[in-house]
């Protein structure tokens, strides 16, 4: 059998999709994927995905998806984009959930109704289990080229920074504010975790420098900040680290992808549907204000956010540094 993997949106996204590789091949499938070309990048050392389509490549995708007769095309993304692919393509299934406009399901012929399991890499293996797929222990992965870690190991090499040191990876950004905690706070734990003895990486999207830049501008430590460092560089950064801290957003699910401990700050995402469930190496702190989580892109008060001070952060961080750090 011969699947395809529709996933184009959102480093974050992609990376929660991997699950169902490892579903799929643990069941001897043939599986490819079409991704964007930053998605192409995390995904093209992944021993096992067959093909990796580009949907910037346009035309000439959907050429070689209809050549390629897929017997199975999984959509997640349930958009124009997407639909096209799906309606060029000669799959005997098509696959989606279930919508309400009932024009956006005459294109797929697998259509089940969403059920919430709680984190979302268990809601996207209900496709797979829709066509017949039994999965017991699927779990995100991800795949460090070789390049990429000599590189980052050169550079930490020529910081200074020693194999056996505790290097903490940093990500202050998200593109919602209201899923977006104080800069200013997360230096003020970046100089905490410095004065125990840790090395602190900040990391960033091109287009996040400047804001990063800002941050460190108040600091009262020295931080090493990666810039414009692509995303097997970031994949093999993140993978040499004990520990990232940063918001809910793609870094941490490359962290947990690659087993490095991670704490997340949540703001508007419900950790539930965001964050591993049970898993003791990622932790995570909310406000647990009444209005939380509430999915917003815009928020008035932030009052989430800001009422969450420093040392709530640090209290929930340090009895988990005392687990994985070995001094």
């Amino acid at each position: 059998m011969k699947v395809l993997l529709i996933q184009f949106k959102r480093l974050g996204d992609i990376v929660l999709t991997t699950p169902l590789i490892d579903a799929l091949i643990k069941h001897n499938i043939k599986t490819s994927f079409l991704t964007n070309k930053m998605g192409k990048e995390i995904l093209q050392n992944d021993p096992a995905i067959y093909k990796i389509y580009t949907i910037e490549d346009g035309f000439k995708t959907l050429l070689e998806i209809r050549k390629e007769n897929f017997d199975v095309i999984i959509d997640f993304i349930h958009n124009f984009k997407s639909i096209i692919c799906i309606a060029f393509s000669k799959a005997k299934k098509k696959v989606a959930f279930h919508r309400k406009h009932w024009w956006k399901n005459i294109f797929y012929n697998v259509t089940p109704y969403f059920i919430d399991r709680g984190y979302t890499v268990f809601d996207r293996l209900e496709l797979i289990e829709a066509i017949g797929v039994d999965v017991k222990d699927a779990k995100p992965r991800l795949f460090i080229s070789e390049k990429s870690k000599n590189k980052i190991d050169d550079k930490l090499e020529k910081l200074g920074i020693k194999k056996d040191d505790f290097l903490v990876t940093m990500d202050i950004t998200h593109r919602r504010e209201t899923a977006r905690w104080c800069k200013q706070k997360f230096i003020e734990i970046a100089d905490w975790l410095s004065d125990l003895g840790a090395h602190v990486i900040f990391i960033s999207a091109p287009d996040e420098i400047k804001y990063v830049e800002d941050a460190l501008s108040v600091s009262f430590k020295k931080h090493i900040f990666f810039k414009n460092t692509t995303i097997s560089e970031l994949t093999a950064l993140i993978k040499r680290a004990n520990l990232h801290i940063g918001n809910d957003s793609a870094p941490k699910h490359i962290a947990v992808a690659l087993n490095t401990a991670s704490f997340t700050i949540f703001g508007k995402s419900d950790p539930i549907g965001w964050h591993p469930p049970n898993n003791p190496k990622h932790i995570y702190i909310t406000k647990g204000l009444h209005c939380q989580p509430c999915n917003k892109k815009i928020c008035k008060t932030l009052e989430c956010l800001k009422t969450l001070s420093v040392n709530e952060v640090e209290e929930k961080v340090r009895p988990f540094l005392g687990k994985i750090w070995v001094h």
